[in-house]
């Protein structure tokens, strides 16, 4: 029996770090849809019934924090896993929003080894 593949959504304005993280989770055998910008981000993270969504903070358009209230407020995306993933500790913003997300690492000190083992976490309940 063949097992359907799981969908991350990553939510990235940085086309580089995207392809990176895209690669690495196609290689470890999941379907990854991305985004460039936080409007893009919610409209896919609500239509697309993602396992996870990976989610960097600053975001043209719609920003991290506002997306993930946005998507904590639907229905469809109340229970998504989300690991923000940033550049910066921003641990007000972050304050913002306890509870709403599922994790947090810097991008700066995560292994895209340890990125694939976050997700296998969250994705297998």
């Amino acid at each position: 029996m063949m097992t359907e593949k799981k969908l991350v959504l990553i939510v990235e304005d940085d086309p580089h770090v995207a392809g990176l993280y895209r690669e690495k989770l196609r290689l470890a055998d999941y379907d990854v849809d991305v985004a460039k910008d936080g409007s893009e981000g919610l409209r896919l993270a609500l239509g697309g019934n993602p396992a996870v969504v990976l989610l960097d903070m600053n975001l043209p358009e719609v920003d991290g924090i506002s997306l993930l209230k946005q998507l904590r407020a639907d229905a469809r995306g109340k229970d998504v896993p989300v690991i923000i993933l940033t550049n910066n500790i921003e641990s007000e913003r972050l304050a913002e929003v306890k509870g709403l997300y599922s994790d947090y690492s810097l991008k700066v000190d995560l292994a895209l080894d340890d990125l694939v083992e976050k997700i296998k976490r969250y994705s297998n309940p």
